[in-house]
C-alpha cells in the first residue's frame, strides 16, 4: 500500500506531504486542497490513463441565448458540451502560475513519481514531435501542450525465486490543449504499467454507475447496503435499455434505484466499482479507491451503518486502500465511531489547514486513539 503522498506545487499545494493509512478520511475547509491530494494521486497510479475528464467539475459549460417571445425578456441557458475544458484543467494543475507540478509517493521499497509541465510544440523533444505530428496535430511556436512522466524506481522481492529485483521504469505522455475534444488525444510514448496498484477515482456528489452485468455475489452485496438506506429491500435486479438498476421491496412491489434517493444512487454506484476492483483483482495487488465527498445525499442517522458495511468490506479484501474526503462533522464522527478501535494505523483523519509558512498548506493526523475525544466535542477536526 502506498504510505504516503507529497504534492509540490499542485494546484494550492506548493509543499505537502500527507501520510496513509488502508484508509484515511481528509478533511478541512472549502478551497483547502481535499479534492487536489485525490486528483494528485489518480494522477500519480494511473500512468496509462492522463485523462483528467474524470473529473465533471470541469466539463465546459456554454450559455445558449433564447430570445423572449410576447414581451418577455431573453434568458441564458446553460448547455453542458460534449467535449472537455483540457486546457483550463492542466493550466490550473501547476500552483501560481508555475508551468509544472509534481506528485510523489512510496509503495514499499518504490519510490513513484508523476510530473506535469506546460509547453508548446517547439520545446518538445525529437521524439515526441515526431509522434505528436503522426497523430496530425499542430506545430509551431505558441500551440499548447501538456506532457507528463511517470518514473518508478526502488527494489522489489521476486516471491517465485525470492530474489531482490532493482526496479528502474518510466514512461511519457503529450497532449495537445484545445477546447475540442478531437484536438486533444493522448499520446504515450512508452505504454507500460509502472506499479501494481489500480487506481478509481469517484465524485460521490455527482458520480453515477451502471454495470453492465450483475454478478450474484454483487448482487447480495447491494442488498446489503441499499437495506442500510431502506430495510425493506430485498432485491436488486438490471432492466431497460439503457440499462438502469431496479431495486425490489419486501411487499414484491418493484421501483428504480433513484426513488431511494440520491445517497442511494451513490451508494450504490461506489459499492459496484467497488465489487468490480475486488473481482478482477485476484492476486491481491494494492488498489487505490478515491472518494471525494464522502456520504454525500445519505441521512446523517445512516453514516454510521455506513461506515460499518465499508469497515467490514475493508477487513475482507485488505488489498483495497482508500483515501475519502468530507466536510461534514456527521460523517468525521460516524467514521470515529466505527474506526476507533480498530488496529493501529488502519484508519486515520488528516486534516488540511494553513500553515504558518505564506500560503503553505499543513496537516495535522488524528490517530484512533483521538477518535474517542472528536466524539465528545473536545476536538475540531475541519479547521
Amino acid at each position: 500500500m502506498l504510505q504516503n503522498v507529497r504534492l509540490i506545487n499542485y494546484r494550492s499545494l506548493k509543499d505537502t506531504t500527507i501520510p496513509l493509512a488502508p484508509i484515511t478520511l481528509l478533511t478541512g475547509t472549502n478551497g483547502i486542497g481535499k479534492t487536489s491530494v485525490l486528483e494528485g494521486l489518480y494522477f500519480l497510479l494511473s500512468p496509462q490513463v492522463p485523462d483528467a475528464s474524470v473529473f465533471s467539475r470541469y466539463m465546459p459549460v456554454i450559455n445558449i441565448n433564447i430570445s423572449g417571445t410576447n414581451g418577455t425578456s431573453n434568458m441564458l441557458l446553460p448547455v453542458p458540451t460534449k467535449g472537455y475544458d483540457y486546457l483550463s484543467f492542466w493550466k490550473e494543475c501547476p500552483t501560481n502560475g508555475a508551468t509544472e507540478c509534481q506528485v510523489e509517493g512510496s509503495l514499499g521499497t518504490l519510490k513513484l513519481s508523476w510530473e506535469m509541465k506546460l509547453s508548446d510544440f517547439s520545446k518538445l523533444d525529437d521524439n515526441l514531435k515526431k509522434i505528436a505530428t503522426s497523430y496530425g496535430l499542430q506545430g509551431g511556436v505558441g500551440i499548447p501542450y501538456a506532457m507528463w512522466e511517470w518514473i518508478c524506481s526502488g527494489r522489489v522481492r521476486d516471491c517465485k525465486n525470492d530474489e531482490i529485483t532493482d526496479i528502474d521504469h518510466s514512461t511519457r505522455a503529450v497532449q495537445q490543449l484545445a477546447m475540442e475534444p478531437r484536438f486533444s488525444p493522448r499520446i504515450m510514448e512508452v505504454s507500460t504499467m509502472l506499479s501494481p496498484t489500480a487506481c478509481r477515482y469517484v465524485d460521490m456528489s455527482s458520480f453515477r454507475h451502471v454495470p453492465d452485468k450483475l454478478p450474484y455475489q454483487t448482487e447480495k452485496l447491494l442488498i446489503r447496503a441499499l437495506a442500510i438506506i431502506n430495510p425493506n429491500v430485498v432485491g436488486v435486479r438490471l432492466d431497460g435499455n439503457p440499462l438502469r438498476l431496479r431495486v425490489i421491496f419486501n411487499d414484491e412491489s418493484e421501483n428504480s434505484l433513484g426513488t431511494l434517493g440520491v445517497g442511494a444512487e451513490t451508494w450504490t454506484s461506489m459499492l459496484l466499482i467497488l465489487a468490480e476492483l475486488a473481482s478482477s483483482n485476484t492476486s491481491l495487488s494494492p488498489i487505490m479507491f478515491l472518494a471525494d465527498e464522502i456520504g454525500a445525499g445519505i441521512h446523517y442517522r445512516k453514516l454510521g451503518e455506513m461506515w460499518d458495511f465499508l469497515s467490514k468490506f475493508l477487513e475482507k479484501h485488505p488489498q483495497i486502500q482508500m483515501v475519502l474526503t468530507t466536510h461534514s462533522c456527521d460523517c468525521i464522527k460516524a467514521f470515529c465511531k466505527t474506526f476507533e478501535h480498530v488496529k493501529p494505523g488502519n484508519a486515520q483523519i488528516v486534516q488540511l489547514h494553513k500553515a504558518k509558512e505564506k500560503d503553505g498548506i499543513g496537516t495535522t493526523t488524528y490517530s484512533h486513539e483521538t477518535f474517542s475525544n472528536i466524539l465528545i466535542d473536545n476536538w475540531e477536526v475541519r479547521g
